[in-house]
This record gives C-alpha cells, sequence and structure tokens, in this order.
C-alpha cells in the first residue's frame, strides 16, 4: 500500500481527532482507541468477549510465540489479571497513550505507545492478538488486518469485538459520555475487517453477542484463525468452546428463554 494513500490519510486524521477532543473538551475521559471503560479487569475482559479460555490455551499451544497483543489495553489491568491465569504466555497491551498505571500493570517493556494501523511489531511473532472494542473504532480496519497478519505466527489467532454500527442499534439509549465518543469515533461493524481477513485465507466466525438482561444485541464477536493452523481446531469449535466454558449450557438456555 502507497505510503500516503487514502487508507492511511484517513487513520492518521480519526487518530489527531481523538487526541484533540481528549486534551481539549474532557481530558479526564480515558480513552485507548477507544474502551470506554479504560481499566477494564480479567474478568469484564473475559465476560465481554463471551471467554478467553479456549482462544489463550490454543494461543498457547502455538510452537513459535507465547505472546499475546492485547490492541487498545486501556491501563493494561486486564492484560495483567489474565497473566496470572495463563502463566504460560506473555501479555502486551498497546495503545494511544500510557496511563499512569500501565506502568504498574505492564512494566518491562510489555506496552508498546502504537495504533493498530501502523502496529510495528516484528513480523510472525505474536500468537494471538485479543481486540475488546477497539478496531471497530478504526476507519481503517484494513490496514489493522494486514498488521495483525504480518505480526501472527502461522496458525496465529484473533479474538475481537464489534459494536452494531450506531444506526443499526434499536432503540438504543446512550450515557452522554458514550455518545460524544460514538459521535466523535463512528464506530464501525465487522464486515470490513472480516472482509480482509477472509481474503488472507483465514478461517473465521462471526456471532451477535446477547446480553443476560434480554435488551438489544449491541455487539459482534470475531474469532479468525490464520492459514498454517497445524491444529484440528476450527474457528467455530474455539469460539462455541470459550462461550460454553464462560457461560454453561444450562446458564444460554436460561438467557434465551429470558430474550425470545
Amino acid at each position: 500500500m502507497e505510503k500516503f494513500s487514502p487508507l492511511k490519510q484517513e487513520a492518521a486524521n480519526q487518530i489527531l481527532n481523538i487526541y484533540r477532543y481528549e486534551i481539549s473538551e474532557w481530558n479526564d475521559f480515558k480513552l485507548g482507541i477507544a474502551c470506554f471503560d479504560y481499566d477494564q479487569d480479567g474478568r469484564k475482559y473475559t465476560e465481554m468477549m463471551n471467554g478467553l479460555t479456549a482462544t489463550l490455551d490454543y494461543a498457547g499451544s502455538l510452537p513459535n510465540s507465547n505472546i499475546v497483543l492485547d490492541l487498545g489495553t486501556g491501563t493494561g489491568r486486564g492484560c495483567a489479571d489474565l497473566a496470572k491465569q495463563f502463566k504460560n504466555l506473555t501479555f502486551i497491551g498497546t495503545g494511544l497513550r500510557r496511563y499512569p498505571e500501565t506502568k504498574r500493570f505492564l512494566s518491562g517493556g510489555k506496552f508498546i505507545l502504537t495504533c493498530g494501523e501502523n502496529l510495528g511489531i516484528k513480523d510472525e511473532s505474536i500468537a494471538g492478538v485479543i481486540a475488546n472494542s477497539s478496531i471497530t473504532y478504526s476507519h481503517a480496519q484494513q490496514l489493522i488486518a494486514k498488521r495483525i497478519d504480518e505480526a501472527l505466527v502461522p496458525g496465529g489467532i484473533v479474538k475481537a469485538t464489534f459494536l452494531f454500527s450506531p444506526e443499526k442499534q434499536p432503540n438504543l439509549k446512550l450515557y452522554r459520555q458514550e455518545k460524544i465518543i460514538l459521535d466523535l469515533t463512528k464506530p464501525r461493524d465487522h464486515k470490513e475487517f472480516e472482509t480482509a481477513m477472509l481474503a488472507m485465507g483465514y478461517d473465521l466466525e462471526v456471532k451477535p453477542i446477547f446480553f443476560p438482561d434480554g435488551v438489544n444485541v449491541r455487539r459482534y464477536i470475531l474469532l479468525a484463525i490464520k492459514p498454517g493452523n497445524l491444529s484440528s481446531f476450527s474457528a467455530k469449535e474455539i469460539l462455541d468452546k470459550d462461550l460454553q466454558l464462560m457461560f454453561p449450557k444450562e446458564k444460554i438456555k436460561r438467557w434465551i428463554k429470558k430474550i425470545f
């Protein structure tokens, strides 16, 4: 892709707008790129991604890397908590801002000040990528898909959550803060990222996320595996297993009854 392509220019303009907003309008509002709750712990990460156990177990089974990259990590609290549970993995976080707490949670070079469109990560050095409501805010998802593909080892895994586009969210009630950020960043659903990953030959599965209170479905969850996977597990199987481990079958049945 050309150095100053329209896609790269769009990504650069968007990031600059986010910085301008943070500095001039709401300096106390903590925005990664862009998680509304910038200080999520490992439990909340896991819940919002409908489970991570099968995904991270798979990443830990790959032979050429034990590194998991958290794209848009906020303070890094989630990574620090997950590292305690998955001791065979090394977690590295990225973000547009280094918060005061980041040094405590991601010390020793485990935080990289960068954006998804320009990762700067060594090729084929990452076993897995998790992205909790971060890629959805990019207006250059094709660039992020390409950067992730370059960084992943053969067979590497990606798990990400995406918002429904705002215009597709019926009866959506927003907090004032959330509405401002949505208006600023204009989040997009998973389609652009999905198309880019499929074009590169990834095995991929996407599902809507249902919340237990039966309110509107507001997120998609996407899991993709890079070509070169030596395992017999498919993206669908790992995504289903994450959900099963996080929410036992009986609990899922109760949710379905409540929703429908």
